[in-house]
């Protein structure tokens, strides 16, 4: 259980979040998401940072209302960025991350820091994304000007995409049947193993890999502690 590869069961605290909080001092944070034991927010941020790992279909925004009193914000990852940010009003269309105020939360998208420092040094032109939830927000907010191309599970079937691709679905995902990325230049923002089951994939379909996961989780965590350190 000490290993980041261990799957608690839902809503069970990982006996590692439980050790570093032991360590730490100040303000709990969390993580919410579904399958986010490999998450490595806990060890970017300072503790106590837990994890809170719940199913695709859980009331998301109504758990976080109930642990307010014990958590100065949340970082939100897959698939809940989209559910927050309509369940809590925001005018975000995806939200990544809670802070806690006086009279309830503030929402934020820090994401977009994350698909900034992604984008950095592309060059000019159309870019095709392979999803469309919160990721691609991110990437839409960070270049608004430049032409995208977004394909979902459906639309993607059966498609032979090329040049530029950011692939955006979850490790966890099956992959459109007949995809193929002969040619592609994939930009893959995952980290950790869910980036490297991307990567087989996209190589399986002709890719070529271009990890840019760490650039992004240190961006927008980096603009995530400055947002926590608001909190009320």
């Amino acid at each position: 259980a000490m290993d980041d590869t261990f799957h608690a069961a839902v809503g069970q605290r990982l006996l590692l979040d439980a050790v570093r909080a032991r360590r730490g001092a100040g303000l709990s944070k969390a993580i919410v998401g579904h399958n986010i034991a490999h998450s490595r927010s806990p060890r970017l941020h300072s503790q106590p940072f837990d994890r809170w790992d719940l199913p695709p279909d859980a009331p998301v925004v109504a758990i976080m209302d109930a642990l307010r009193e014990h958590h100065a914000g949340f970082a939100v990852t897959s698939p809940f960025k989209k559910t927050v940010a309509v369940g809590m009003g925001s005018a975000l269309d995806a939200v990544n991350t809670v802070v806690r105020t006086r009279n309830g939360w503030s929402t934020h998208n820090t994401d977009v820091d994350g698909a900034r420092a992604v984008l950095e040094g592309e060059t000019p032109g159309p870019i095709t994304v392979l999803g469309d939830g919160g990721v691609t927000a991110a990437l839409r907010l960070a270049q608004p000007d430049r032409d995208w191309c977004v394909l979902t599970r459906e639309t993607a079937a059966g498609a032979s995409v090329t040049g530029t691709v950011v692939w955006t679905w979850p490790a966890s995902v099956e992959v459109p049947p007949g995809l193929d990325l002969s040619g592609a230049r994939v930009l893959v923002v995952a980290y950790g193993p869910p980036a490297w089951r991307i990567a087989r994939a996209v190589r399986e379909r002709g890719g070529e890999v271009v990890s840019r996961g760490p650039r992004w989780l240190v961006a927008q965590a980096r603009a995530q502690r400055r947002l926590w350190e608001s909190a009320a």
